[in-house]
């Protein structure tokens, strides 16, 4: 199972991450998000898209309740969306 262990909030709703594999890099969530548009909305405020972390379960998480799985940032990386 992927973790997370370090998340960047970059300019234009882009995210620098590593995983604890060492595998790194960034990821553009900029495209449509489906069923969660009105959290990616949301995350549109730059101010609010910098408050990304990571939780104790290698989530990327924001404070309005948006989150990505290490195992979906892990498909983002290898380019699978």
């Amino acid at each position: 199972m992927a973790w997370v262990t370090c998340v960047q909030a970059r300019p234009n709703q882009r995210l620098y991450v590593e995983l604890q594999s060492g595998r790194s890099g960034e990821i553009d969530l900029s495209s449509d998000w489906g069923t969660l548009r009105e959290l990616q909305n949301e995350l549109r405020n730059p101010a609010l898209f910098a408050q990304v972390t990571v939780n104790e379960l290698g989530e990327v998480i924001w404070p309005n309740g948006a989150s990505l799985s290490p195992e979906g940032i892990e498909r983002m990386l290898a380019g699978e969306r």
